[in-house]
Formats: C-alpha cells, structure tokens, sequence
C-alpha cells in the first residue's frame, strides 16, 4: 500500500516543450501508467519534461546539462511549460517551469495546497524542501535511465563501477574523495612560494627602478640651477611665490586680474598652481594691446619685406630678359628683317625647283633621242635638218651628253635648293627663339607689375615703377621707427614671462623628485605590508594542511569502501530475491555484489564486483564473465528496484519511472520482469515507457486493469505526438 505520506503522479500538461507544440494533458489519477508507442514517438520525451518540471534538467542531454537552453523549445513555438500535479493525502502540490525562447533560465512556480504560490528562487528551494530530493537523487532512485542501465551492463569495470556508486548514493562520497588529493596541496603549496618568491623579486626590481627615477628626476633638476639641498616641498612653495611676485609685475598696465595662488600643501598641489600661473601668463599674452599691435607691426614688416623682395626678382628677371632680347636682335635682327629673309630664300628655292623641272625635261628628251635611234635600222641624214649624220655617232653624242652635262646640272641645282631650305629652316627656328624672348620680356613685366601692385595694396598707395623702391623704403622705415616705440616695454614683459617659465619648470622639477621619492618610499614598505606576511603565514597553514588532507583523504577513502559495504551487505537480500524472480539463470540461481577498494592513479575508489553464485554447486564466478548482456540488465534492475521497493531512500515521492527497462531481455525475461513490476504498484506509482511489443503484451497481460493506465503514443503532426489515454 503506498504511503499517504508520499507524493504520486496526478496529471501533467506539456506545451512546446521538444516534440510538443500545443498543449497536451496526460491524466493518471496516482495510478500506475505504461507508456506505448515505437521508437521516437514520444515516449522518453514525456518522461524528460516531468524531470525538467521539478529540476530546470534534463539528463539525457549530451551537452553540458547545467545549462539547459533553447534546445527544449519546440521549433513552432515561443516558449515551453511544463506543468505536474502531486496529490498526497488528498492535498495538491503544482509544480510549474515556463522557458521563453532565447531566455538563458528558465521560471518555476510552486504552488501549495493550502493555495500559497511561491516563484523563483524560493520556488527551487521549496521543491526540495517538499519532495525531500534533489536532481542527482532523483536520477538515482526514482528515474532508471536509459543510460544508467548501460552503464551497468558497460564491460568497463570503471564505468560500471561509478553507476554503482550513483545507485548506493556515493556518488559525492566519491567526487570528495577524488578532490583529497595530497599532490593538489602541494602543488598549491609550491605555486604560492613560487608567487611569493616572483612577488619579491618584482618588488626588488620595481624599488631598484624607483631609485634610478629619483636619479634621474634630481639630474633633471639639476639643470635647471636647483641643487640638491633645494629639492623640498617649502623649496617649491618658494619658488612659485617668487613666480607669482613676477606675474603681477608682468601684469602691470593691464586691466588683466591675476588669480590668487593655490595653496601647496602636498606636491601635486605643485602642479595646479603651476597650470594656474601658465594659464595667467597665457591670458596676458593674448589680451596686452601692446602686445597685439606690435605683432601687427612685425607681421606687415614681414610682409612688405617678402613683397619688395618678390618685386626685386621680378625686375631683375625682366632686365636680363630686354637684355637678351636686345643681343638677339643686334645679332639677327628684329622680326621684320627675319621674315624678310624668309621670303628672299623662298622665293629662290622656287626658282631653283624651276630649273631643276627644265633640266629634266632636256634629259627625257635626250633619252627619247636614244630610244628612237635604238629603233631606227639605219639612219644616214637628220630627220629635223636632212643633214648627212653617223647613226654610231650621234648615239654615242648623246649618251656623252646625257650622262655628263644633264646630270652635273641636275646635282648643281638639288644641292642649291638644300642649302636655301636649310637657311630658310634656321631663319624660321630663329623667329621662334626671338618670339620666345619676346614672351618672356612680356611675362617679366607682367610679375613686375604683380609685384608693384601687391606692394601697392600693402602700403595703401597708388604707384608706378619709377617710385616702388622709394614708397616701400618709406614705408618700411615708418613700421620700425612704431616697432621701435613698442619693443621696449614689450621686452621687459617678455623678460617676464622667461622668468616665470624658468620659475615653473623648476616648481615642476621638484615636484617630479618629490613625486618619486614617495613612490620610492611606498615601494621600500611594502615588504614590511601585512599582505606579504599574510602570504608566509598561509605557506605555514598550507605545509600543516598537507599532513591533514593526506590524513583526510585517507579516513575519506576508507570510509566509502565501508559505507559500501554496508550498504551492499544491508540490500542483498532485496537485491537477490530480484535477482531470482528476474534472472532465472539456469546455474547461477544468486548473485554477489562485493565491494573491493582499488588504487587508480594515487586515487582509491571502489570497485564493485559482481558474481553469479551457483549455491547447487556452491561455485561462484564474476558475472561479467559468465552472464549474457540480459541477465547483466537483470542485475541492474534488480538492483535499483530493490533499493527503491525495499525502502532505502528517504524521499517523499511514491512514484518509479523506468524508461525502457526490457532492454537485451528475451521473452522469459520480459515475462519475468513484467511480473515484478505488477507487484511494484502495492507500494510505489509505477510510470513504465516501452516500444517493445512482446513486453507490452507481457505488462498487459500481469496488470491487473484497475491498476494501470494506458498511454498511447502515435503518429505526429505539427502539435505533437497523437496520444491516447485508456484508462
């Protein structure tokens, strides 16, 4: 009969929550339920979202489970919510968890039966406090994983042995034991002596710099006339007295006010009273009207300066470009003359082309001569007079003629029409260079006349080039003669003002040497700090702690390999009539669970082993070794339900959830196992999910129908899985 002081399983309504999108309600009523269905149907799913409710977890997740994100949101969904119902005694408990999507936590409300409704963080804390577990615990003894069971079977005896641990709940027993580990305190004992040593060593350093600073600062001041003996604070105070006595001398004619000093009690007082002081002199500079016009004065000087000097090139440049242009001409003559050449050699080249056109046609008629006596079979007498002529003669006449004076002529006259074309080139080449004078005499003046006009605007006059040099003389001699009136009074303030910078760069200076010497000082301190001390009096802890750690970690040690054994001894008996109802192993009819502890690295852990014993034949051998992967799954379930039948746990709820128990079973031990758990109702709600279909035949066949409701899990769609509950 199940306790009244033990929670059971009401409803629980599931919406966006992984396969889920709208919502859905699964009523049990506190009674036993199988879950149904094929692989991916929903199944496990359901079973996540009852322990994501009560824990914000989710432990069939690969990732790191601490922080369960968005991967629980369903894709077509805003958010995710979970909500159970607990009814113990009549009384109702709600537990509800609502994730909104891209939120990193998500929100628990609990809401009591007298009504009360707690929310986060109190909510978490209240859970505990109702349910009496926390998520570890729950994983251990109310929730057989799917990966639990597998570690169980696992050949791995280091594997198998830490879900071992889980099981007897010494899984932290084990975790504190790991972290006792001698070598940890020396390594921390050796890291801070190291850090304690590189500590004084950077100290060493930093004051041996420090001393090299104040060196340097008082070199510095040095050369500014400040002895050493004179590198004070009251020095300082002085000095920027001094200063300021100048400043109001420095002011006088003026109707600037002077600020009062800052007080200098310490040296970074030195500084604000020296910015002061700067900004003052800055003021006067900009606001003394002598000031002002003599630097008008000085920048039209400058000015009326670089103009007449600019003047000056330009006039010099367009004398030595007349001058050149005057050789040029009395060498060459003027354009007129030029160009009159020009045509003379024009008007002969053309003459010479006519000769030339003459002397051609004399040649083709001597040829056509030869070619028409060629022709001729015999010629006797002229054709043009009838006078007797040799053929032989007058053909060899010809060619004499043809060859010689025709062809001296033509050379005569090619080489006269060269020679004028040459001439007449370099009279056209001389025209561009007189043009190009002629260019640069005009640009010259041109720049002259730039450059008097300038001057011009300058001296606010009208002037032509015959009285520049005299009107900018005057000028410049009226601008000095007001510069000299002004410099006077002008030099004496500037005077002044070097003084009162030569005033503050030796305030500055000692403020540096002061400055230095305090970090210096702070420097030579801090080995006397109570921080350094703290670090050799925790060196001291640290080297005792060693001893008790090694201590502790050994009492810790031995203490888990005999609460083991404890807690092994206390179960077997519950584990073994499991066992026996479950296995139904031909020769080994028991089974031995025996806790050894071994030694991994340093680390002590315990190492369960466990053993088929054959009582017939009063054998025993390691299970491992000897049973299928079924019975090893026999093993494991035997173990968690006893501990969870047999009252092993103290928490308050009266529900078991197995997700796939049947698992490498074959159908005799499907039967077996459908038949423990028929008997598991009478003192514990019993939540159990399968695909396989030969075991929902067994569970429905050894549940009493009163006992069990039925869960079916379907096809999908868009809202979630098809379920049907049949009660």
């Amino acid at each position: 009969m199940l306790s009244a002081s033990h929670f059971t399983l009401d409803k629980v309504t599931i919406a966006g929550f992984r396969g889920y999108n709208s919502p859905k309600t699964i009523s049990l009523g506190g009674r036993s339920a199988v879950f149904l269905g094929p692989n991916m149907s929903g199944k496990s799913c359901t079973l996540g979202a009852i322990e994501w409710c009560l824990f914000g977890d989710f432990y069939s997740l690969p990732a790191d489970r601490t922080h369960v994100g968005d991967e629980l949101v369903n894709d077509h969904s805003p958010s995710t919510s979970v909500k159970l119902e607990l009814v113990r005694a009549g009384k109702r408990f709600v537990v509800e968890r609502v994730k909104q999507r891209g939120e990193s936590k998500s929100k628990l409300k609990v809401t009591v039966d007298d009504g009360t409704v707690v929310q986060d963080p109190e909510a978490s804390n209240r859970v505990f406090q109702i349910l009496g577990l926390g998520f570890e615990d729950f994983v251990r003894s109310v929730y057989l994983h799917q990966e639990n069971t597998r570690d169980i079977l696992t050949e791995d005896k280091k594997v198998r042995s830490e879900a071992m641990d889980r099981l007897f709940g010494l899984e932290s027993l084990r975790n504190i034991s790991d972290g006792l580990k001698p070598s940890t305190v020396k390594d921390i004992l050796s890291s801070l002596a190291k850090e304690r040593d590189s500590i004084v060593e950077l100290i060493e350093a930093k004051v041996s710099e420090a001393k090299r600073n104040v060196d340097e600062a008082v070199a510095t001041a040095s050369k500014v006339g400040l002895p050493k003996r004179s590198l004070t604070l009251a020095h300082a105070k002085e000095v920027l007295s001094n200063t300021m006595a100048t400043l109001k001398q420095a002011s006088e004619g003026t109707d600037i006010t002077i600020p009062v000093g800052v007080p200098v009690s310490e040296y970074p007082d030195i500084e604000a009273a020296s910015c002061s002081i700067s900004t003052a002199v800055t003021t006067i500079r900009k606001h003394v009207p002598e000031d002002r016009r003599l630097k008008e004065i000085n920048r039209s000087i400058a000015d009326l300066d670089s103009a007449h000097g600019e003047y000056t090139k330009a006039q010099t440049a367009l004398s030595e470009a007349q001058r050149q242009l005057k050789a040029f001409v009395k060498k060459n003559g003027d354009a007129k003359d030029i160009e009159h050449r020009i045509s003379t050699l024009e008007a002969k080249i053309q003459g010479l082309e006519q000769s030339k056109e003459q002397m051609d046609a004399k040649g083709k008629l001597i040829q056509a001569g030869i070619k028409y006596l060629d022709d001729v079979t015999r010629l006797t007498k002229c054709p043009i007079c009838d006078s007797p002529v040799k053929q032989a003669d007058l053909v060899e006449h010809l060619q004499k003629e043809a060859k010689t004076a025709v062809t001296k002529e033509l050379k005569n006259i090619e080489d006269s029409i060269e020679k004028a074309e040459s001439e007449r080139k370099d009279a056209k080449r001389v025209l561009e260079e007189l043009s190009e004078l002629d260019t640069k005499v005009k640009d010259a003046k041109e720049s002259v006349g730039e450059r008097t006009a300038e001057i011009a605007k300058l001296i606010r006059k009208t002037l032509s080039t015959e009285n520049v040099e005299a009107e900018s003389r005057k000028e410049l001699s009226r601008l000095r003669s007001q510069k000299d009136k002004l410099d006077a009074p002008t030099r004496e303030r500037e005077t002044r003002f070097t003084e009162i910078a030569a005033g503050l760069e030796q305030a500055r200076a000692i403020a540096e040497v002061l400055k230095r010497r305090d970090r210096l000082e702070e420097l030579s301190e801090v080995h006397e700090r109570k921080e350094l001390k703290n670090i050799e009096a925790v060196i001291r802890e640290l080297a005792g702690l060693q001893t008790s750690v090694e201590l502790l970690g050994d009492t810790t040690r031995e203490l888990q390999t005999e609460l083991a054994q404890s807690l092994v001894a206390k179960s077997m008996p519950a584990i073994k009539r499991f066992y026996s109802d479950l296995a139904g192993h031909p020769y080994y009819d028991s089974m031995e669970i025996e806790v050894q502890a071994e030694s991994r690295g340093g680390v002590v852990k315990n190492l369960y082993v466990v053993k088929g014993i054959s009582e017939k034949e009063n054998s025993e051998s390691v299970a491992s070794l000897k049973f299928s992967t079924g019975h090893m799954n026999c093993v494991g379930l035997s173990v968690f339900l006893a501990l969870a039948h047999e009252g092993a746990y103290t928490h308050n709820l009266g529900f078991l959830i197995l997700d796939d128990p049947s698992q490498n079973l074959d159908g005799k031990h499907k039967e077996a196992l459908a038949k423990v758990l028929a008997k598991m109702p009478e003192k514990s709600q019993l939540i159990v999910a399968t695909e396989d279909e030969s075991f929902q035949s067994q569970l429905a066949s050894s549940f009493k129908t009163d006992d069990v409701v039925r869960v079916e899990f379907g096809a999908w769609d868009v809202d979630g899985p098809k379920i049907k509950v049949t009660k």
